[in-house]
């Protein structure tokens, strides 16, 4: 048999106070041991003091796969500085939009 003081359990005080708890810090991720750490990439920003001046164009063609533009003619409109910055499909053609620096 077990013998008590007979004193309430939680009454009793402790002789030494408790050390503080220390605030939680979750644990940080740490890069995978085989990955080697690389430098950022560092974008170079150019400057100009002449604003750009675009020309534009527009082409208009039907939808069927036979009226739009093919791989030959983007290349001849791209070999003339032309770039494709946009196409807007409606019911009976597609246009498309290109633009190119003013020479």
């Amino acid at each position: 048999m077990c013998e008590h003081s007979g004193a309430d359990p939680r009454s009793v005080q402790p002789t030494r106070p408790l050390p503080p708890t220390p605030p939680y810090i979750p644990p940080q991720p740490q890069p995978p041991v085989d990955v080697p750490l690389v430098a950022p990439v560092i974008t170079p920003i150019v400057y100009s003091r002449e604003p750009y001046v675009w020309e534009y164009k527009t082409i208009v063609k039907g939808t069927t796969n036979r009226d739009l533009i093919d791989a030959e003619e983007l290349q001849t409109l791209g070999a003339d500085g032309w770039e494709l910055v946009g196409v807007i499909t409606m019911s009976a053609s597609t246009v498309y939009y290109f633009k190119r620096l003013q020479a």
